[in-house]
C-alpha cells in the first residue's frame, strides 16, 4: 500500500489534536491503543459514508477505538454531528491546524495506528474489520 503521507500526521510535533469538547487529546495512548483514524470533513460525502461501517467496526472491536479527526471549526462540526445515530462509538477530534500542513491531501484518508505506528488502510481493509 503506497501512502502520500510524507510525515507522521498523528506526532504532536505536527498536529494539535483535542476532542470537540476542548479537551486534550492524549497522545501517550498512541503508543498503548490500536486505534482506526479517519481524516474527514462535513463537505466530504466518502467520508459521511463511512460513518456507519467505522461505528459498527466500533461495536464490535472493544479493544480498537475510532478517531474521526477534522480540520474545519468546532462549531461546524458539533452542529453537523448533533442529530446524527450512527456515531455513538466514533470520538471525534478537531486539528487546530490544516490537514494538508500534514500530508493528508485526499479525504477521507483512513489509518490503522497500533503501537505508534501507522499505515493507510482502504475500505476493504476496513471491511475485514467486521469478519
Amino acid at each position: 500500500m503506497k501512502s502520500s503521507i510524507k510525515i507522521n500526521p498523528l506526532h504532536r510535533t505536527y498536529v494539535k489534536l483535542e476532542y470537540l469538547d476542548g479537551s486534550p487529546f492524549s497522545y501517550q495512548d498512541l503508543k498503548t491503543k490500536t486505534y482506526i483514524v479517519s481524516f474527514w470533513a462535513t463537505y466530504c460525502s466518502p467520508c459521511i459514508e463511512k460513518f456507519p461501517l467505522l461505528n459498527e467496526i466500533a461495536q464490535s472491536n472493544e479493544s480498537l477505538e475510532i478517531i474521526m479527526i477534522s480540520d474545519e471549526k468546532t462549531d461546524l462540526l458539533k452542529t453537523f454531528l448533533q442529530h446524527r445515530e450512527d456515531i455513538s462509538e466514533l470520538h471525534f477530534l478537531k486539528h487546530q491546524g490544516k490537514n494538508a500542513d500534514i500530508g493528508i491531501n485526499l479525504l477521507p484518508t483512513t489509518l490503522f495506528v497500533e503501537n505508534g505506528i501507522h499505515k493507510i488502510i482502504s475500505n476493504k481493509d476496513l471491511e475485514s474489520f467486521l469478519e
